[in-house]
């Protein structure tokens, strides 16, 4: 979430329309966008290290079987 990176993101998007505001995005304003951009370019906060372990813990109580992988067999006749 650094102002740099997104300003480097929004630079390598100019294709699509992406003009970032400098002094928004050093704010971390909501909307970071200029007003001529041609898309508007949203900050949106999140907590990334929440969102994995509350999925790393739905996986490990799950109730689903465990997947097997099954493996040719090397049998002789």
């Amino acid at each position: 979430n650094a102002p740099s990176i997104r300003e480097r993101i929004g630079a390598a998007a100019g294709w699509l329309g992406v003009a970032i505001d400098k002094d928004r995005n050093r704010r971390a304003d909501e909307i970071i966008s200029l007003a001529a951009s041609g898309v508007d370019v949203l900050v949106i906060p999140t907590d990334e290290e929440r969102a994995v372990g509350s999925q790393l813990l739905e996986a490990s109580s799950s109730t689903r079987a465990r997947p097997r992988f099954m493996l040719p067999s090397a049998r002789r006749h």
